[in-house]
């Protein structure tokens, strides 16, 4: 089976019992981001559950159907998720839905990226990604703090789930990895303003290391917060503030 995208199937029985219980069940249906050697897949083809299965791999796709020919409320769609329209997802399950993956590590940034404003599409998200770079998710501020962070925040509750050693993959990774969970919640920033944030954010985490008062007379921002602070000692919700406060 393929491997030049990535991709590192998981083999762990107890640590795929783990994802499964974590994601099912789901009323409407769920959909896995890159089923790869099925190993998970196999788990969530419940009778009364539908199913995506979104891979990118061309090689893998005759594996996968023959996999699913005794299953006919699983649709196998050939794309790269990073194009992947999930409202088209929506529309299939009639709902929000269950979303599940162990991600490649090559997309975990992008790929959260794309999600983080779309949890209405959603009843709860699984992954699994690499432990680093779960430690930036879950990182509110700091040095440690990224702008991924406040973006998710944004829409989700976070929450860390089980790591997982390199060995539970064929092939191991050269790093460990861990599972975390998004759960939707009522955003914190209306979506007419989630690209004006974005943009904000992006000339924020530029001078992270700089104070407001700096932030504000460079880029002629309000500043909400004491003019002392550094911008990567807000948290998300302060950030949200000071964007709003211009």
């Amino acid at each position: 089976m393929g491997r030049y995208l990535g991709q590192h199937f998981l083999k762990d029985e107890a640590v795929i019992s783990h994802a499964v219980a974590s994601i099912l069940p789901q009323q409407n249906g769920i959909l896995e981001v890159g089923p790869g050697g099925m190993a998970l897949t196999e788990h969530l083809l419940k009778p009364t559950t539908p199913i995506i299965l979104v891979e990118r791999d061309e090689k893998l796709l005759p594996y996968i159907k023959e996999r699913l020919k005794s299953h006919p409320h699983a649709t196998l769609i050939y794309q790269n998720i990073l194009d992947y329209d999930f409202l088209a997802a929506k529309n299939h399950f009639k709902g929000p839905f269950g979303l599940i993956s162990n991600l490649p590590y090559l997309i975990s940034t992008p790929f959260l990226e794309k999600i983080a404003p779309l949890s209405h599409l959603f009843t709860k998200v699984h992954l699994m990604l690499q432990k680093e770079v779960v430690d930036k998710v879950m990182a509110p501020s700091g040095k440690n703090g990224s702008k991924l962070s406040h973006l998710l925040r944004i829409q989700y509750n976070l929450e860390p789930g089980i790591a997982v050693s390199a060995k539970s993959f064929d092939p191991p990774p050269k790093v460990d990895s861990q599972f975390i969970t998004l759960t939707p919640k009522e955003s914190l920033l209306d979506s007419n303003k989630w690209e004006a944030f974005q943009t904000f954010l992006n000339l924020a985490f530029n001078h992270r290391k700089h104070t407001l008062h700096w932030f504000e007379k460079k880029y002629h921002y309000k500043a909400k917060h004491p003019a002392e602070r550094k911008i990567e000692e807000m948290d998300t919700l302060e950030l949200i503030e000071s964007f709003l406060a211009t």
